[in-house]
């Protein structure tokens, strides 16, 4: 019924944290190991080999985000795929039960995003809804109840989707490519996308800090400044639209998160408890 599709690159010890969060449904995962440290790579086949519904593909360059994701669509054999990053892992242990029961209510969903709560910074995510007005691209933060964009590395997509309005656009190395499939229903004549929340499920976003060479080097490499920009002109050439996307600021943010930050004993605890407080306390 549903297949799990991961990215993998380098941060071996949250790839194997993410797995260990679905492996108990059963459900066959697909992990595209995007060019990771040789060191890192073997310690993930390692744990990979215990698990015969795991399948590796390596490759031996980063196809990044977008053209990741597609390889990973291209090798998947059920109707719905959940889209992770390494860096998530799934809070409910009863994802999977939840997920059923909701598509089996909700027969017209084709895409279900559930909540996103960031570790690092003790907060859920906040709903995305665009609009267009005077050919500019206004993009809209809150908690709305119907968003028609998602999180492109937590999500839960029906196949057929991606047979009416094509694959991600894989000339985008890394940044917005899950912005702009979110949009391009609307420059098709197909109105937005929509997008099914459920705030039942979880999904946990840890920016973890990194302090090996490999680990600093994917989260540079995540965040280059010069692909980000090709990504977004991508997106404002192919439609002919204006944008405006504080996307600088954003990076910088995401950079210090993992690379500047220094976090004692104390400062973890405190931020678990914070993140246990929420998840018992906001209302589901």
């Amino acid at each position: 019924m549903i297949d799990i599709l991961i990215l993998s690159f380098n941060k071996v010890n949250q790839t194997i944290k993410c797995l260990k969060s679905v492996l108990p449904s059963g459900a066959d995962i697909y992990i595209l190991d995007n060019g990771s440290s040789e060191m890192q790579l073997n310690e993930l086949m390692i744990f990979i080999d215990q698990y015969p519904n795991i399948k590796l593909y390596k490759s031996n360059k980063n196809l990044g985000v977008a053209g990741g994701r597609n390889f990973l669509i291209n090798k998947s054999k059920s109707p719905w795929l959940l889209f992770l990053d390494n860096d998530t892992y799934l809070w409910n242990r009863n994802w999977l039960r939840i997920f059923i029961r909701f598509i089996n209510l909700n027969p017209e969903a084709n895409i279900i995003v559930p909540r996103l709560y960031n570790l690092h910074n003790n907060s859920f995510s906040p709903n995305l809804f665009y609009q267009i007005e005077d050919n500019e691209i206004v993009l809209n933060y809150g908690n709305f109840i119907k968003p028609n964009l998602f999180p492109g590395g937590a999500v839960v997509i029906k196949k057929t989707i991606f047979d009416q309005i094509g694959y991600y656009d894989d000339n985008m190395l890394v940044g917005f490519e899950d912005f702009e499939f979110g949009i391009r229903p609307y420059f098709l004549g197909q109105g937005p996308l929509e997008i099914h929340l459920v705030n039942e499920l979880i999904i946990i976003h840890d920016h973890s800090l990194v302090r090996n060479k490999s680990n600093i080097d994917s989260v540079m490499i995540r965040y280059d400044i010069s692909e980000l920009a090709k990504s977004f002109d991508r997106v404002i050439n192919k439609y002919g639209v204006k944008f405006n996307h504080e996307y600088l600021e954003w990076t910088r943010l995401q950079t210090e998160e993992m690379l500047n930050k220094k976090e004692t004993i104390f400062d973890k605890t405190k931020r678990l408890i914070k993140m246990y407080y929420h998840m018992f306390t906001t209302s589901i």
